[in-house]
């Protein structure tokens, strides 16, 4: 039993004297197993400092050491011996200390007391944090894997010389600390850029723990030298073992495969495809370097006369991406062919030829591929902004109310958004007749509550509670007033031309802080009845409110974008024709059917079978409407159903922006 509770029992069993008389007696024999625990340590410490060390700690965690001499002799060693393991210990010790201090300052009842166990827990924190960083300095390995933050494959602290000359002063004492030691001192060394010197710890070795790490190290110090041909043998012996490769040696190792087949270097023949597979795996797998690669590959359709599907949108976001990681291609890229990162201009606009089955050809001109890049340009602005609305939506909309009164301004703003960037896209196409009121005024209706009609629902259901209440709320009424109609500053036309000429983003709304202010009239009403207050915020908190609106926006975006193209369509031989082409069955023209008369023998013929003549039908219909889903999907049934390749119709579809059914 410890000093502490013979004291109670003697404080409470009524004698004091007896108290203190056996807090003496424990006082002596705790000072007499310090004075043991301590003699024994010195005589160590003559032969061996790690030895002593390590009846030290031994000493205090397992045979009650006083806390405060432990910490005296640990600094002796740390300062006076400048031991790397002491100033570990030291570091381990303040931590607790912290810990402690940190629960002594929950668990008080007292103000004061809470206050000074807190700060002291502050001061130990402090004192650890110093000799972690000490320790790792002086070569404790366990200290500078974490000061210097190791994961895995690299420091995120990336003084890498530093951390070199850290690993020099380590003296491992176990094998598993010497293997360590070798592993981190080849990934400072591949991550400071000394190759050589990384292959040459990776290669050799014959650390158990981390066996496979360093087989993945070696195999990225050889792509690094461009040896593909045995990087490829070892990556398929790791594969082939079971064992997870990591994300980023996946990345390296298909990006290096990609361009060594893309030029038909480094052991290997070019191939064009497997180039292309390649790439697309090494941007799965988050290699930055494959992106502009990549996403040329999908914006131009084809590369050296080997076809591969069109992706406009997945190819501008990888560009992008490319981008903002540094890559000047493809900043010039999105220069030359883009407006503010959306490409409306192809790379690539040569005609395209398609080969069906049964020797049917049909070719998609160059103003088509003009055409087909212009909306994918559109299209990509219009998610963009989507997704800007989006964040601002989070940022700036914390409540019912301010959804009610502020969303019309939101959704105005990036509108406006919508608009400006059309007159430079169409400043592109040399078209400077418009600007953006004359846009707005030839788009459709932009009205916000029509495109959130499940929102709208939602908020007469409130209207309808509320009147049931003998309360007046009439929210629907008073949205349709300032979200449809028109008038300056107070309606979405309104709201819209004063974001475009700066007040609503000067006077009305600061996106950059999240505030919302200045927008007129509240349409939310003062009432403290509970059940309303409960609908409205069920209703703001409803995960499919943000997104309904999130999609009106997107919505309203591509409805302006259809009147840029239209007035690019009007200035330029950009437009969307029927394919070139004749399709013929058995010297039947299938030119000179209507369309009416086209679907019904589509129809007919199909019901009986006839899926020779059904192909032929399916392909004089998509001669004349290019970009229809459903005729592309049945033309893909049809195929499947010849047991025909469907090679050329993904390829058409990737083109056409189209998308098959599942």
């Amino acid at each position: 039993m410890s000093t502490f509770w013979w004291v109670i029992i003697g404080v409470f069993g009524g004698s004091t004297l007896f108290a203190v008389i056996i807090a003496v007696i424990f006082y002596l024999r705790d000072a007499k197993n310090d004075k043991k625990i301590l003699s024994k340590y010195y005589s160590l410490k003559k032969s061996s400092l790690q030895e002593a060390l390590e009846y030290l700690v031994h000493g205090m965690e397992h045979e009650n050491l006083n806390s405060r001499k432990y910490r005296e002799e640990l600094l002796d060693l740390a300062n006076n011996q400048g031991m790397a393991k002491a100033m570990a210990e030291l570091h381990s010790h303040y931590v607790s200390q912290a810990a402690l201090c940190e629960k002594w300052s929950r668990d008080s009842n007292d103000k004061d007391q809470r206050q000074q166990y807190a700060k002291n827990a502050l001061h130990h924190k402090d004192q650890a944090a110093e000799w972690k960083m000490k320790a790792a300095q002086a070569g404790d390995i366990n200290c500078i894997m974490d000061y210097y933050d190791f994961k895995d494959y690299d420091f995120k602290n990336a003084a890498y010389g530093e951390i070199l000359q850290a690993l020099d002063k380590a003296q491992p004492v176990t094998n598993y600390e010497a293997g360590m030691l070798n592993y981190l001192r080849g990934i400072a060394y591949y991550r400071s850029g000394d190759i050589a010197s990384a292959k040459k710890i990776f290669m050799s070795s014959t650390f158990v723990d981390k066996a496979n790490q360093s087989k993945c190290m070696y195999i990225q110090c050889l792509l690094n030298e461009f040896n593909i041909i045995e990087s490829i043998r070892l990556y398929s012996d790791l594969e082939s073992s079971g064992w997870e490769i990591p994300t980023e040696i996946k990345g390296t190792y298909y990006y290096s495969l990609a361009f060594s087949y893309y030029e038909g270097k480094n052991g290997l023949q070019k191939d064009i495809k497997k180039a292309y597979a390649s790439y697309k795996k090494a941007v799965e797998y988050g290699e930055s370097r494959a992106m502009l690669p990549f996403g040329k590959f999908l914006l131009m359709g084809e590369v050296e006369n080997v076809a591969v599907s069109r992706d406009y949108l997945t190819a501008n976001k990888f560009i992008c991406n490319a981008e903002r990681a540094g890559n000047t291609s493809a900043h010039n890229i999105l220069e030359k062919y883009g407006v503010d990162g959306a490409i409306v201009i192809p790379l690539n606009d040569r005609g395209v030829t398609y080969h069906f089955m049964d020797g049917y050809v049909l070719t998609a001109e160059s103003n088509i591929i003009k055409w087909l890049q212009l909306i994918s340009g559109l299209g990509y602005k219009s998610y963009e902004i989507r997704d800007s609305f989006s964040s601002a939506y989070s940022e700036n909309i914390t409540s019912f109310n301010q959804l009610i009164d502020g969303i019309y301004v939101l959704y105005a703003y990036h509108i406006a958004l919508m608009l400006q960037w059309g007159v430079r896209v169409l400043m592109k196409f040399n078209i400077d007749t418009y600007d953006n009121e004359s846009i707005l005024d030839e788009c459709a209706d932009l009205s916000l509550l029509p495109r959130v009609p499940q929102f709208e629902q939602r908020l007469q259901n409130i209207d309808n509670r509320a009147l049931q209440l003998n309360l007046n709320t009439a929210y629907v009424k008073a949205t349709r007033g300032k979200w449809v109609g028109g008038g300056i500053g107070t309606t979405i036309s309104g709201t819209i031309a004063a974001s475009i000429k700066g007040s609503v983003t000067a006077g009305v709304m600061n996106i950059g802080s999240g505030i919302l202010h200045g927008i007129g009239d509240s349409i939310v009403k003062a009432m403290n009845n509970s059940e309303i207050k409960k609908m409205e915020r069920d209703l703001f908190e409803n995960k499919n409110t943000k997104a309904e609106f999130s999609e009106a926006i997107r919505s309203a975006c591509f409805d302006v974008g259809q009147v840029i193209r239209k007035i690019i369509e009007q200035h330029h031989r950009i437009k969307l024709t029927a394919l070139k082409g004749n399709i013929e069955y058995q010297g039947e023209s299938l030119k000179d059917y209507d369309d009416r008369a086209l679907n019904s023998k589509i129809n007919n013929n199909y019901s009986v079978g006839k899926h020779e003549y059904v192909y032929a039908l399916l392909l004089e219909k998509l001669r004349r409407q290019p970009k229809i889903n459903d005729t592309v999907n049945q033309l893909y049934q049809v195929t499947l159903k010849r047991n025909g390749s469907v090679d050329v119709i993904n390829q058409y579809v990737g083109d056409f922006g189209l998308s098959l059914n599942s």
